[in-house]
This record gives C-alpha cells, structure tokens and sequence, in this order.
C-alpha cells in the first residue's frame, strides 16, 4: 500500500505475518497456561484463511465470532483480515436466542 509520501507501507496483517515469520519457534502467546509459538500461530492464520475463503469469505465480508480470547480465535480473526475480511469478537450470552439474536443484529 502506498503513502501519502509515496513510501509502500504495509497493512497491520502483512506486518504481522512477517514478523511472525522471522520468530520461529519463538513463543507469541500464553494462555491456559500454555505457549504457542509464532510458527504455530502462522500456520494457524493460513489454516484458518484456508478454511474460511473456502466458505466464500473474503475482502468485504464480516465473521462475528462468539469466541473467548484464545489463540485459535485470534488466529481466526487474523485469517479473516488475511482475506480482506473484517471480524469481531461478540459477547456471548448464555441464551442462545440471545446469541442468535446477536448474530442477526451483526448481519455477518
């Protein structure tokens, strides 16, 4: 992408895979008492692209996820922004028609 000076600066997701990939084995994360190293979290974010382009998203589309803060809901997220996609985490209410209504609301 190309600045108002010119400059190709890159969007926050290529910045990401990038630096993901020069980290190796190297641990991203911890949560649940467990790491996950920036190779993992990248092969995760391309599975997941994978994944979700074979399901017609991409740039344009919105994937709401009623998903704690963990890393395969990130990965997800970064997926999404991979193929052009927004994403969003909700709040998920303990009643599903609550989470039903939630998701008709987002429209994604």
């Amino acid at each position: 992408m190309a600045s108002a000076t010119g400059l190709t600066t890159a969007t926050y997701i290529e910045a990401l895979v990038e630096c993901l990939a020069g980290r190796g084995s190297a641990p991203v994360l911890r949560a649940g008492g467990r790491d996950t190293s920036a190779e993992d979290l990248l092969s995760a974010i391309h599975r997941h692209a994978r994944a979700l382009a074979s399901l017609g998203i991409g740039r344009g589309s919105l994937v709401a996820l009623l998903a704690p803060n963990r890393p395969d809901a990130l990965a997800i997220r970064y997926a999404a922004s991979l193929l052009g996609a927004g994403s969003v985490f909700l709040s998920a209410p303990p009643a599903q028609e609550s989470r039903a209504g939630l998701i008709a609301q987002m429209a994604p």
